[in-house]
């Protein structure tokens, strides 16, 4: 991975004196995914919609490589739908971008990346300060002819929230069109705070719902720096 930075300076005045001294400021790149060991951080996804399913495996050919000894096959079929793969990377705080070689299939569907932000201030349950009243409804007012203990019967079960991550805390960051068929550097901007890449997905945008692509070098960075 390549690193570039910026540079300029500084100029502080003080009791009548000035000094200017020089500022460097670099630019870095983290690998967050490099294929190369037994075991990744990806895995399939059986269904998205009862016709879309994943397959994963780590190639060895190095006409399928780009960096190292191994990159990650994905053979999907997204009849319908999006074909989605399963991940858990976490992306380190501050970082601005997530970048990504991808070797395409030509088929002109779409490859987004999923990632995960925090959730929605209006989702975080905050609640009112101690001694400080918020806005309240006034309850109804039970009929008089309502039978004894009506009030207190409740209306219904509230939906319980799904289990894992709630699709509000999830970001669809669109990463390219698959129209090529050679390696290819994707460098995407990431939103404030993101967390974790959560899965990628390929929808279908054409008419080709198969393939095979090949997925190599994840990487994060501070700055939009070519891997």
């Amino acid at each position: 991975a390549g690193a570039e930075g910026g540079s300029g300076s500084l100029t502080v005045t003080a009791g009548g004196k000035t000094v200017t001294l020089p500022v460097n400021v670099a630019g870095h790149i983290r690998t967050l995914e490099d294929f190369e060991g037994a075991e990744n951080s990806f895995t399939a996804d059986g269904a998205v919609d009862g016709a879309s399913t994943t397959q994963v495996s780590l190639e060895q050919s190095l006409n399928n490589v780009r960096t190292g000894e191994q990159s990650l096959r994905v053979d999907y079929v997204a009849r319908e739908g999006a074909a989605r793969l399963e991940a858990d990377v976490a992306i380190p705080a501050g970082e601005g971008y997530l970048g990504l070689w991808v070797k395409g299939d030509g088929s002109g569907n779409a490859l987004s990346a999923l990632v995960k932000t925090p959730a929605a201030e209006s989702q975080t349950g905050e609640t009112t300060p101690e001694g400080q009243s918020g806005d309240t409804e006034e309850a109804p007012t039970q009929p008089a002819d309502a039978p004894e203990g009506a009030a207190d019967e409740p209306k219904g079960d509230a939906p319980e929230s799904p289990e894992g991550e709630s699709p509000a805390d999830v970001t669809a960051l669109p990463l390219t069109t698959l129209d090529f068929t050679g390696w290819k550097h994707v460098l995407v901007a990431l939103p404030k705070n993101a967390q974790a890449l959560v899965g990628l997905e390929v929808t279908v945008a054409g008419e080709q719902g198969t393939g095979t692509i090949w997925l190599d070098q994840l990487t994060s960075a501070n700055a939009p720096i070519e891997d």
